[in-house]
């Protein structure tokens, strides 16, 4: 069985009740988080109680400021390697 949680929804404007793009899909093997907006660290705590550890890919969709500035934060909070998966245009960014 496959979940799929919508950590944030919001656009290029901040804005504190929608978030900003992360979404948090995971099955039996897997766990990948689709974007990593703003605050998705934050979201991945208080609304599924997940650590980031526990994340195996981390896909990045295009290089939007809401879809990519929450990665620095994830990466402070690692302590294994997670994969990040992205066009080259994205990770060169």
């Amino acid at each position: 069985m496959v979940e799929v949680v919508f950590l944030g929804v919001g656009g290029w404007l901040s804005n504190p009740s929608y978030g900003q793009s992360g979404i948090l899909v995971s099955g039996s093997s897997r766990t990948v988080l689709l974007d990593v907006g703003e605050g998705t660290l934050e979201k991945l705590h208080k609304c599924v109680k997940m650590d980031v550890n526990d994340l195996d890919y981390i896909i990045l969709t295009h290089s939007h400021g809401d879809h990519v500035l929450g990665l620095p934060t994830i990466a402070q909070h690692l302590r294994r390697s997670v994969r990040v998966v992205g066009l080259r245009e994205t990770l060169e960014d």
